[in-house]
C-alpha cells in the first residue's frame, strides 16, 4: 500500500511542473540567460583590461619610485 502512495507523491509534482509551464515565461528565461551569458563575457573582457591596467600602474609606480630622490 505504501508503494502506490509513494509513487503518487512522486508523480504529482511532475504533473504540477508540467501544468505550470508557460511559453512566454520560458522565452523570457531564455532571453535573460542569453543576456547573462553576454554580460559574463563582457565582465571577463573587462577583467582582463583591469588586470592589464593594474600591471601598467605597478610598472609606472616602480619607475616613479626609482626617480624619487628622497
Amino acid at each position: 500500500m505504501t508503494r502506490p502512495i509513494l509513487l503518487l507523491f512522486a508523480i504529482i509534482p511532475l504533473f504540477l511542473c508540467l501544468a505550470c509551464s508557460n511559453p512566454e515565461v520560458e522565452n523570457e528565461i531564455r532571453t535573460l540567460e542569453s543576456k547573462k551569458t553576454e554580460l559574463e563575457g563582457q565582465i571577463q573582457a573587462l577583467q582582463v583590461q583591469v588586470d592589464s591596467l593594474q600591471k601598467e600602474n605597478k610598472k609606472m609606480q616602480d619607475k616613479l619610485s626609482a626617480l624619487d630622490m628622497n
